[in-house]
């Protein structure tokens, strides 16, 4: 999955959907980056597409790497439909 470059004005609530499944944005960590810059840490909360399960993901503000399934059903460079290397569809709904 290519990087997705996340907005600044994120706020709790905002929902990123890749392909059908929702991630909502449950809460945002202030970070200092190692350079001194101000960033955050963002706290994404689905449910596993496997089993069902609410899970929590954490991704910086641009991520290529997406855990869309639970703990217990991870599998890496298995995409959740279709082939590896094909486009995802991405829609970003603020609350």
């Amino acid at each position: 999955m290519p990087a997705i470059p996340l907005p600044d004005d994120l706020t709790i609530g905002t929902v990123l959907k890749i392909d059908a499944q929702a991630f909502e944005l449950a809460e945002i960590e202030p970070y200092t980056r190692k350079d001194g810059q101000a960033s955050a840490i963002l706290h994404w909360r689905s449910n596993c597409p496997t089993c069902g399960v609410e899970f929590t993901h954490s991704t910086g503000r641009t991520s290529a790497q997406f855990n869309r399934r639970c703990e217990e059903h991870r599998k890496a460079a298995k995409p959740v439909t279709g082939k590896r290397g094909r486009k995802c569809k991405l829609s970003l709904a603020t609350a």
